[in-house]
């Protein structure tokens, strides 16, 4: 435990005396960076596969009758359908 508490002191103070950029430069930083998203999806009904779909309409028709409650909404089933 004195060994790890150690090591954390030194990560703090080297954090505080060492500026963020040589930090950030060095890739030894815990700051979030903007994340690049491709928002070019398409429509989620238009790129599920007949297959796909069939199978996620008879898995939430099968919860119903083993277990009687919906495992998605009926406007989304509705909408694959």
């Amino acid at each position: 435990m004195l060994l790890a508490g150690i090591l954390c002191f030194m990560v703090v103070i080297i954090h505080i005396v060492v500026p963020a950029d040589q930090l950030k430069a060095a890739g030894f930083t815990a700051a979030r960076e903007d994340l690049d998203v491709d928002e070019d999806l398409p429509n989620f009904f238009k790129a599920l596969t007949i297959p796909e779909a069939n199978r996620l309409i008879y898995e939430n028709e099968q919860m119903q009758k083993e277990y009687g409650f919906e495992l998605h909404e009926s406007s989304f089933i509705e909408q694959l359908n």
